[in-house]
């Protein structure tokens, strides 16, 4: 199960996926989201859904539901999870090749970056596609839109910037699994040799009391008492525009790899690349990895 509005990305507008929504989170007794999925469409799939079910649900009281939503709000869906320690502002979608040309200078130049990527598929039958690159500084973060023509001509040029030299120093978290992705596209070969890489899951020992490997949400939560909301994670990464609320969920999966590198090792968090706390930081996260 998914959240309905993730369902509604992969719906891509499709009439009759629209309709089978509907249906599917009416079978599954969810009728507040079916309610809400029939008013967002309802103009492109009247006449297509039973006419006793479309008056159930617009019956139905959706006040709850959304005033739960911020789908097109730059923040989490849960008010109490941890939010972007950047302004928007500091988010750069690097879909142009002027601001692919800035993206690759700053990270080229920068100590410390925490990277993450996101990607995705229409259905289980086809294989995954890489659609985002999310590279954190201390004070900016760039989503490199890696479906982008004007990107995706300086794409290879970035992954070797963080990959294949000692600086900056790349902070990931499992990120065996950005590899595996990276592996299987256009870039792959850009993971055969990787240098300067730090993974927090293995330098965190990110396990709990029973010995089991825990996850990003886990770790955040554990050091920095904050709950990280996963909503957006499994939702269409191959849709554009990106929503609000995708772009916040991968600027702070990446951004937040750099707050935890700082709290883990009791070291403050870098107000700008290349000062003398990121200097401090970086160095001290390359000891961890040689050791």
């Amino acid at each position: 199960k998914v959240p309905w509005w993730v369902a509604e990305d992969y719906a891509l507008a499709h009439r009759d996926f629209l309709v089978l929504c509907v249906e599917q989170l009416t079978n599954d007794k969810r009728l507040p989201e079916a309610a809400m999925f029939l008013r967002r469409h309802y103009d492109e799939i009247k006449g297509h859904v039973e006419d006793r079910l479309c008056e159930k649900l617009m019956a139905v009281d959706v006040n709850s539901l959304e005033k739960q939503l911020h789908l097109e709000t730059f923040g989490p869906h849960l008010a109490e999870a941890l939010e972007l320690g950047l302004p928007q502002s500091a988010v750069t979608l690097v879909d142009t090749e002027a601001a692919a040309t800035v993206a690759l200078q700053k990270i080229s130049s920068a100590d410390l970056v925490g990277v993450d990527m996101e990607w995705g598929s229409l259905g289980d039958w086809l294989e995954g596609r890489l659609a985002l690159l999310q590279v954190a500084l201390p004070e900016q973060v760039f989503l490199i839109d890696l479906l982008s023509l004007a990107a995706n001509n300086f794409a290879m040029d970035i992954f070797r910037a963080l990959l294949s030299s000692a600086r900056p120093l790349v902070v990931g978290f499992s990120f065996h699994n950005d590899l595996h992705e990276l592996r299987k596209s256009p870039w792959r070969e850009t993971a055969n040799s990787i240098l300067g890489l730090c993974d927090l899951q293995t330098m965190s020992d990110a396990k709990d009391d029973n010995g089991q490997v825990r996850g990003l949400a886990w770790l955040v939560e554990k050091t920095l008492k904050r709950k990280f909301c996963k909503a957006e994670q499994r939702s269409c990464w191959l849709r554009r525009p990106l929503r609000p609320g995708q772009l916040h969920y991968a600027a702070l999966d990446a951004f937040v790899l750099l707050q935890l590198s700082a709290a883990l090792l009791g070291l403050p968090m870098p107000s700008h690349s290349n000062s003398h706390e990121s200097e401090v930081l970086t160095r001290s996260l390359e000891d961890m990895v040689v050791g």
